[in-house]
C-alpha cells in the first residue's frame, strides 16, 4: 500500500469514528431485547471532556455510565464502578442506533436498537408529592417536593382561580427543572472526578405571608451547575393572587427613590435623618456582631423588600466575606406610616386585618 493510499484510509477511518461520535451525542430511547432503557451521550469524561454516556434502568433516575473501552465499544458501570455489561453501537443515521449488549459475565449477548428521544430524565408533574400541610393568615396551603429528590421543596396554594393555578404551575415546573439540573450535575461530577461525593444542595420555596390578595414567597434556588452550586439565587417574590403578577413593593413607599444612608451617617447626623426610613431601618437592624453594621448596606430594590405580618422587611447586601451579616430587618408598620404612600397604607391595612398565624 502506497503512503498516499495509507493516509487516505486513515483519514476515512478517522472520519467514520468522528461521525459515530457525532451521532451518539443526543438522547436515545433504547431497547435491549425489547427491555427499554434511556441513554444519552456527551463530552463529560475527565478533565479533557472525552465522549461518555449515561443510561437509566427500569424507569429509575439513578444514572449508570458508559465509558469508552480501549478495545472498542463501551463499558457499562454503575456509580460504584461495578461492571454491568458491554455495549457495541453503530449509527444507522442521526435518528437510529443498532448494536449489542453483552452481560457483565460475558455469557449472554442481546440485540440492541435505539431511536432518537427528545428527553432523558423527562421529569413531569406526576413526581410532585405532598410533604405536609401548613397555614398562613388563617389559610391552608401544601408543602410539596419531588419524589426522587428530597432536597427540592416548594408550596402549593389552594384555589382554582387562573392566577393561582398559574402560580402553582410555574413554581412546580421550576422545581422540576432544578431537580433535572441537579441530577445532571451529579452525573457530570461523577464523570469528572469519581473520588469526590457530590451533595445536592437545598432548593426551597418558603411561604412567608398569605392574605386573600397577596402571597410572599422566599426562594432559595441554587444554580450554576458548572461551578458546583457556588452561586445561589436568593430572592423574595410578592405575588398578586388576583392577577398572578409580581407586586411592585416600591410603590408602597412615598419616596421609592430614597437613598438609604449608612449607620455611621445616621448616627453622626441625627437631626438630618430623624424620622426617615434610613433611621427606622438602622434602629431595627440587629446582629450579635457589632462590626456587621459597617459591612452591610441597604438599598430600595425590588426583591430586597417584602411585607411580613407585622412590618416591612428589608434585606441588606454585604461583601462576599461578610455574608453572615445579612439578616432580615423588619420595621413595624406603625413606625412606617409617615413614609408609606396611599397605596402602601391600603395594603398594610389589609395585611393587618388578616387572621394571625
Amino acid at each position: 500500500m502506497t503512503p498516499r493510499i495509507l493516509l487516505t484510509a486513515c483519514l476515512l477511518l478517522s472520519a467514520t469514528a468522528q461521525a459515530q461520535d457525532n451521532c451518539l451525542e443526543q438522547n436515545w430511547q433504547v431497547f435491549i431485547d425489547d427491555a427499554p432503557i434511556r441513554m444519552t451521550f456527551g463530552p463529560w469524561l475527565g478533565a479533557d471532556k472525552q465522549l461518555a454516556g449515561r443510561f437509566l434502568l427500569n424507569q429509575h433516575l439513578d444514572d449508570n455510565f458508559l465509558l469508552p473501552d480501549p478495545a472498542g465499544g463501551w463499558q457499562a458501570v454503575n456509580p460504584d464502578g461495578v461492571a454491568l455489561g458491554h455495549l457495541s453501537l453503530e449509527c444507522g443515521d442521526d435518528e437510529t442506533l443498532t448494536g449489542t449488549w453483552r452481560t457483565g459475565d460475558g455469557r449472554l449477548t442481546f440485540p440492541l436498537k435505539a431511536e432518537h428521544s427528545l428527553g432523558y430524565y423527562s421529569l413531569n408533574a406526576s413526581l410532585i408529592k405532598n410533604i405536609a400541610k401548613g397555614r398562613k393568615g388563617g389559610q391552608p396551603y401544601d408543602q410539596v417536593g419531588v419524589a426522587v429528590m428530597p432536597e427540592a421543596r416548594s408550596i402549593r396554594l389552594y384555589g382554582k382561580a387562573p392566577a393561582i393555578v398559574a402560580i402553582n404551575d410555574a413554581q412546580h415546573q421550576a422545581m422540576l427543572n432544578y431537580a433535572e439540573m441537579a441530577l445532571n450535575c451529579r452525573a457530570y461530577a461523577w464523570l469528572r472526578d469519581r473520588t469526590q461525593q457530590f451533595a445536592i444542595p437545598l432548593y426551597e420555596d418558603q411561604l412567608l405571608l398569605l392574605t386573600s390578595d397577596l402571597a410572599v414567597i422566599a426562594r432559595h434556588h441554587p444554580h450554576a451547575c458548572e461551578e458546583d452550586y457556588r452561586f445561589d439565587d436568593a430572592r423574595t417574590d410578592i405575588l398578586n393572587l388576583q392577577t398572578g403578577a409580581k407586586v411592585e413593593i416600591l410603590r408602597w413607599l412615598s419616596d421609592p427613590d430614597a437613598v438609604i444612608a449608612s449607620q455611621y451617617e445616621v448616627q453622626t447626623e441625627k437631626a438630618s435623618y430623624a424620622g426617615t426610613l434610613s433611621q427606622l431601618i438602622w434602629q431595627a437592624y440587629r446582629h450579635p456582631n457589632p462590626d456587621c453594621a459597617a459591612q452591610v448596606t441597604f438599598t430600595l430594590e425590588q426583591g430586597l423588600i417584602y411585607p411580613a405580618a407585622q412590618g416591612l422587611t428589608f434585606l441588606p447586601r454585604a461583601r462576599s466575606g461578610a455574608k453572615e451579616c445579612i439578616v432580615p430587618t423588619t420595621v413595624p408598620y406603625r413606625q412606617l406610616q409617615p413614609v408609606l404612600s396611599v397605596a402602601g397604607k391600603q395594603q398594610v391595612k389589609a395585611i393587618l386585618a388578616a387572621p394571625a398565624d
